[in-house]
């Protein structure tokens, strides 16, 4: 078991898994993560909270395994935005975990497809949580809209559902082509914006 004493002023790349004291990888590049301090759980954050000195949360937008979504703001720009917290610990055996989390990070910040979320930043707050700071969407999820029609007694039309479903095809193969597969793809993910 490896203990906080163990790892003190040691730093991971998410890149390559490169365990060094220094704050950028020498073999890639990348800003590397602290190893230590990893008191807060992505699900504690509230209203107020900054995440990273830049961004400051406003309300929850979602939860799961993975860990939660906010919307936030940016202090400097006061861009809206969606702030994805991971829980995760770098230091046990979710370094595969993230790994996947950045390389997701820089891989969608490359799409180029108007139906795929951009993402702006990543990194990681004073507190050892691992964030993504994204493009925040107006609109509904497919889910609450489906649900709407439904208890309306009506259904969606066949030439709407085609559209959704070319425009969620063409941000999947784009990310597919670039080797990013979605792992939670669902109606609830899906925002009509």
């Amino acid at each position: 078991m490896v203990t906080p004493s163990d790892i003190a002023g040691q730093r991971r790349c998410p890149q390559c898994g490169v365990v060094t004291l220094s704050s950028i990888c020498a073999s890639d590049g990348t800003t590397t993560l602290v190893m230590t301090g990893f008191e807060r759980d992505a699900l504690s954050y509230q209203a107020g909270d900054v995440i990273g000195d830049r961004y400051r949360i406003g309300g929850i937008l979602g939860r799961g395994g993975f860990g939660a979504v906010y919307a936030a703001e940016h202090i400097g720009t006061k861009q809206p935005v969606a702030v994805k917290m991971l829980t995760a610990d770098p230091t046990a055996d979710g370094s595969q975990v993230v790994r996947r989390f950045f390389r997701e990070a820089r891989i969608t910040a490359s799409l180029k497809s108007r139906h795929t979320v951009r993402v702006f930043d990543v990194g990681q707050s004073d507190e050892g949580t691992l964030f993504q700071a994204m493009e925040r969407l107006d609109g509904p999820d497919l889910e609450s809209v489906l649900r709407l029609l439904r208890g309306a007694g009506k259904t969606m039309s066949q030439d709407v559902a085609v559209e959704i479903g070319l425009q969620v095809l063409d941000s999947l193969a784009e990310a597919h082509r670039h080797g990013l597969v979605h792992r939670d793809l669902k109606p609830a993910n899906i925002i009509l914006a």
